[in-house]
């Protein structure tokens, strides 16, 4: 049968489209948040059996059916949006949980066993974009958590609860803080104009 401008055997384009299937699908199992495998891995594990010309024009046949998609990295379209949609599901929750302590990446790595650091800080980066988290110094922060800790302050402004300067050992203890996640997130009130710093205290400013 005429494959572009080759002639191969009957049987060799269904065995080179399970097989490139095949590949696909282990990259994605292995790592999901990798966004496909390279085109140019395929074209090397199929060129021991296939010139790399046929694997491309595979590959485009593929992507036609919508099988496949992608040009440099190449991914099931369906199970890549669905691993990072689990992903992200189970990062967010994660974050949700630690509160306003926020997580570091070595402890996410260590609540998503068989998610290498890597893969988690490609996820972080998507989700900081999409303005779901923040990032505080070495902390991930969900968003979410962030707004409830400002629709707090404005309430308890408008109740006077809050002091006229807030010091760290209060804020530590209102929220229940270790040093080390408190100060990030007074600086992150600090930069957008929740809070003004004067010294070592804190005056509220945008509420």
């Amino acid at each position: 049968m005429a494959l572009g401008s080759f002639w191969v055997a009957a049987d060799v384009v269904p065995d080179m489209r399970d097989a490139l299937l095949r590949l696909i699908d282990a990259a994605h199992a292995a790592d999901p948040l990798q966004g496909g495998i390279p085109r140019a891995s395929l074209r090397v594990a199929a060129g021991r059996r296939w010139r790399p010309e046929l694997v491309d024009l595979v590959l485009s046949r593929l992507a036609g059916e919508g099988v496949v998609t992608g040009d440099e990295r190449i991914a099931r379209p369906a199970a890549t949006a669905a691993g990072r949609d689990s992903l992200e599901t189970r990062v967010l929750e994660l974050l949700e949980s630690a509160g306003l302590q926020g997580l570091s990446l070595q402890e996410l790595e260590t609540g998503l066993p068989g998610l290498d650091r890597k893969g988690i800080a490609t996820m972080l980066a998507r989700l900081v974009k999409s303005r779901e988290v923040e990032r505080l110094g070495d902390l991930s922060v969900a968003a979410s958590r962030l707004k409830g800790l400002v629709d707090e302050l404005r309430r308890l402004a408008s109740t006077g609860e809050v002091p006229a300067r807030i010091e760290v050992g209060w804020f530590k203890e209102r929220y229940g803080l270790t040093r080390r996640a408190a100060i990030p997130l007074l600086e992150w009130l600090d930069r957008t104009r929740v809070t003004r710093r004067e010294g070592e205290a804190r005056v509220l400013t945008g509420i």
